[in-house]
């Protein structure tokens, strides 16, 4: 049970930095994978609508699944 889509905009926001661009194959491929995060992982969608998960929680569990850092991370040597 997805978060409806005012809410998956607002992760895309959260996670990206920057707002959703419908034109842009690589925003809507970025979007995609945080639907397809939500739909593989329903309790942290459930917790996302619950309110128990923050955004920025969120956002950090993605950037540790993917193996990123986090653009705005510095980068430590």
């Amino acid at each position: 049970n997805l978060p409806d889509e005012g809410v998956i905009l607002q992760l895309f926001q959260v996670v990206h930095g920057t707002e959703y661009d419908p034109e842009s194959p690589e925003d809507q491929q970025k979007l995609q994978l945080i639907r397809t995060t939500l739909e593989n992982d329903p309790a942290i969608a459930e917790g996302i609508a619950s309110g128990e998960i923050s955004m920025t929680e969120f956002a950090i569990q993605l950037y540790r699944d993917q193996g990123a850092p986090p653009e705005e991370a510095p980068v430590i040597t």
